[in-house]
């Protein structure tokens, strides 16, 4: 937790008076801290990139309207057809890698 004290006694601080602040920093409070910080900062960072790519794509897709609808389903289908054939091809390799160090991958 952060010790919100600190930043009180720093408000109250005079540097005319001669005394120090009477609350002190607690380091470990601090470093707690900054995992949160930080992740905070990612998701808004993220956030601010997703809206601007999705906006970006959007308007790029206005402009491009006039692209015929059975290429893109087509373009569609081939990528599919090779995303399927590489997962078996790489299905099948592991397999043989497996067999070839001497696993036994038999259901029982």
């Amino acid at each position: 937790m952060i010790d919100f004290r600190f930043f009180i006694g720093l408000l109250s601080y005079s540097p005319h008076s001669g005394t120090s602040p009477s609350v002190t920093i607690d380091i470990p409070s601090v470093m707690n801290s900054i995992p949160i910080s930080f992740v905070i900062f990612k998701v808004l960072v993220l956030s601010v990139g997703m809206y601007l790519a999705v906006k970006w794509h959007y308007e790029r897709g206005q402009k491009d309207k006039n692209q015929k609808t059975a290429a893109v389903v087509l373009t569609s289908i081939k990528v599919g057809g090779a995303f399927v054939a590489s997962a078996f091809l790489v299905l099948f390799l592991t397999f043989e890698f497996c067999n070839w160090m001497g696993l036994d991958l038999a259901m029982q």
